[in-house]
């Protein structure tokens, strides 16, 4: 991450958003969706760069030297977990199809999927305040401060992107 910060590394997001778009259009071939792949593609560019713009402005008030592009290189770093849940949720999907029952292995595949979903969450939101931290040369105080404000404002835009059944989950 500091690395990232200190030279930056534009081919990281470039490198990621390859993956991602592979995922959106396999995923189209898969299973059913609301909307098309490019279209999901498209929408997650969008919540990316929102995203991007608004630790922008957080951060700019407590760093006067960052700019737009390092939030948006440094900030792809944090999507190696929401990568790596996508296409193992593809991999789940064709190892055990839904519906799953309740027989001892399918309790067993419960814990571990719990397992494995509660790890890589833990891995992004550690990934993120790595991000923050040396984005911004923040405390723990403010990073944890930036991270409740932008849950905050972006609960009720991820809530109507669900309700409109755009996305599934709010994770990037």
């Amino acid at each position: 991450m500091r690395r990232l910060v200190l030279y930056g590394g534009s081919s990281l997001f470039f490198f990621y958003s390859f993956f991602l778009f592979g995922f959106f259009l396999l995923q189209e071939k898969i299973k059913p969706v609301a909307i098309n792949g490019f279209e999901s593609f498209v929408l997650y560019l969008f919540n990316l760069f929102l995203t991007c713009l608004f630790y922008y402005v957080f951060l700019r008030i407590f760093n006067n030297k960052i700019n737009y592009s390092t939030v948006v290189s440094v900030y792809s770093a944090t999507l190696l977990p929401t990568i790596l849940f996508f296409y193992s949720n593809l991999f789940f999907y064709f190892l055990l199809p839904p519906p799953r029952t309740l027989s001892l292995l399918g309790i067993i595949f419960s814990y571990l999927y719990l397992s494995w979903v509660s790890a890589l969450v833990f891995w992004k939101i550690s990934l993120l305040y790595l991000c923050l931290r040396f984005l911004g040369r923040l405390d723990l105080f403010k990073v944890v401060f930036l991270i409740v404000l932008y849950t905050a404002v972006f609960s009720l835009y991820f809530l109507l992107l669900y309700q409109l059944q755009l996305i599934r989950l709010p994770i990037i």
